[in-house]
């Protein structure tokens, strides 16, 4: 299993992001619980392998009733991105992990 780090999105992972959208969801605009969400507009977490590439992605939204995960997908099954991911579900926005 290859090395991952989770952070906080930044500027420089859009493309990364937009590509890995396109690939597992066919573009950035996705359906949750009856509501239309476009990816673009939501923060997210990004799962980087060990050559800093964009292995995953856990975007999600925040709202009196807390954190909501709005879409969890992984570049390449069985290299721990999906994993990682779904443990920082865990973390709060603020929390620099």
């Amino acid at each position: 299993m290859a090395s991952i780090r989770v952070r906080q999105a930044r500027d420089e992972d859009h493309a990364a992001l937009t590509a890995l959208h396109e690939r597992e969801w066919g573009g950035p605009i996705v359906v949750v619980h009856d509501t239309r969400y476009d990816l673009r507009d939501l923060p997210a977490l990004v799962a980087v392998d060990g050559g800093g590439a964009c292995a995953g992605a856990l975007v999600y939204r925040v709202d009196a009733g807390g954190l909501e995960v709005v879409s969890l997908a992984a570049s390449a099954p069985g290299n721990g991105a999906g994993s990682a991911l779904r443990l920082s579900r865990h973390l709060t926005p603020a929390d620099p992990r």
